[in-house]
């Protein structure tokens, strides 16, 4: 068959199709081609089907009932018990044989479509599916613990102990138990709240639903700083507010920038936004995206990041940031921004944009910035003096509790990394020490820690 756009000629025994010179693809077969791509559609359906068919299966629902959820479960404990059930090893062996079958089909079905198409100025798009690891099934048996609540679904990430909600809506996840374990950890999670502890071990007392240390006194680092206070608002009760706009919650905004300003068209492909509290990396390992909302009758966008009581900043003020990315096109480097733009070109009524307001909200909390300088001071001289380990305890004991707890407050660390070292931020930009002083002082506590306490080492990655 020539698609009836060239003849056949034949010679001994063998017929081929002759093309004119205009439509050299006469003897392309794109019917076939099509059928396979449909075939090759229909087995990608049919591999993520036996997914759904091992999901549904007794041997796995009857897994997950097993699954201890009095306390958190870390990927590691999971896969203790997904290796120690016989019943689902022997489920889980057969929805191997079945995708290594499936996946030598999908092989041979997709040669023989790239063989045809050769023959066309055709290029397939086909990917071959990939078969999910172990480590794949670890976390999404997590996800099903922690991450489907009220008929929506997420994805678990252990990292941060939250759940990245697929609808994009913060309803999917569970109340995330407590974690049991030696030292600081739970002994056992409490009953009536069980994101909290409720029973330490040895030496460590409880306090407000954690374990800290027993000669460590929490009541007296708040009046140092805020951490947790009835003015903490849950996510949903801000984001109500927020929807009202609550001049309550107004907080003193200043936009910086040296390319643009309010109510100015530019173009926002060579400029990003940040903002000054260490560094957010939005949509990224549990922080949350900017949520666009085109306001009624207008061809405006509002655009709201709500980071909610979880990220809280020690910075006084908040500063909005608009700068030039770091890598540019050269082809977009000739406009600025700055002068008037002819919008009259449908093309740059596509590109450019103004922002003609920014609003922040929140709330304060405490921090007294004297008397935290002042104890800070007192271990920096008892460091300077060599007895840092006993004219101050009292002070290093406070001091310790402080930066735990201001380090629980930085923004996520990759998987397997080190804790961002917060505190560190807090004592050079609110306390303006410098960087000696900022050693001796983390150096100091550190001794402390590991020598009088006899408690591991404390181990961050520098964010400031």
């Amino acid at each position: 068959m020539c698609n009836g756009e060239g003849e056949y000629v034949c010679h001994d025994n063998q017929c081929i199709c002759q093309c004119a010179d205009e439509y050299p693809q006469c003897n392309c077969p794109i019917t076939d081609i099509q059928i396979m791509e449909n075939t090759l559609l229909g087995m990608s359906e049919s591999w993520a089907a036996s997914y759904k068919d091992f999901e549904s299966s007794d041997e796995f629902k009857s897994f997950l009932k097993r699954l201890p959820s009095t306390h958190f479960l870390p990927i590691s404990s999971v896969h203790l018990l997904w290796g120690s059930d016989w019943d689902l090893q022997a489920r889980y062996r057969l929805l191997q044989s079945s995708l290594e079958i499936q996946r030598l089909k999908i092989q041979r079905t997709a040669r023989k479509l790239f063989g045809l198409s050769i023959r066309c100025h055709h290029n397939p798009n086909h990917q071959m599916p990939r078969e999910r690891s172990v480590m794949q099934w670890l976390n999404r048996v997590q996800s099903f613990l922690y991450c489907n609540e009220n008929g929506f679904w997420g994805t678990f990430l252990e990292s941060q102990r939250t759940c990245v909600c697929h609808t994009g809506v913060t309803l999917c996840q569970r109340p995330i138990p407590c974690v049991i374990g030696g030292n600081n950890s739970c002994a056992m999670c409490s009953l009536a709240n069980i994101s909290q502890c409720g029973s330490c071990n040895k030496g460590y007392k409880l306090y407000r639903g954690r374990c800290e240390p027993q000669n460590v006194d929490s009541e007296r680092s708040e009046q140092f700083i805020s951490f947790e206070t009835d003015l903490d608002f849950q996510d949903l009760e801000l984001k109500y507010l927020l929807q009202k706009m609550d001049s309550r919650l107004y907080i003193h905004t200043t936009f910086i920038s040296n390319e643009i300003r309010l109510e100015t068209f530019f173009d926002p492909r060579w400029l990003v936004a940040t903002q000054k509290a260490g560094a957010c990396p939005l949509g990224n390992t549990g922080y949350p995206r900017w949520e666009k909302v085109r306001l009624q009758n207008s061809q405006c966008f509002n655009w709201t990041l709500l980071l909610g009581n979880r990220w809280k900043t020690f910075f006084e003020t908040v500063h909005i940031y608009l700068r030039s990315r770091a890598k540019i096109p050269t082809g977009l480097r000739n406009d600025t921004g700055q002068g008037p733009v002819d919008l009259a070109d449908p093309n740059k009524r596509q590109i450019y944009i103004k922002i003609s307001d920014i609003q922040v909200f929140g709330y304060s909390l405490r921090f007294n910035a004297d008397l935290l300088r002042s104890a800070v001071q007192q271990v920096n001289q008892s460091y300077t003096q060599g007895t840092q380990f006993y004219s101050s305890s009292s002070v290093m004991l406070l001091l310790l509790d402080i930066r735990d707890r201001i380090n629980r407050l930085a923004p996520p660390s990759a998987p397997g990394k080190p804790q961002l070292d917060l505190f560190s931020c807090m004592l050079k930009h609110r306390l303006k020490l410098n960087n000696s002083e900022m050693i001796r002082v983390n150096h100091a506590l550190d001794m402390y820690s590991t020598e009088i306490l006899k408690q591991s080492d404390h181990l961050t990655a520098k964010l400031c």
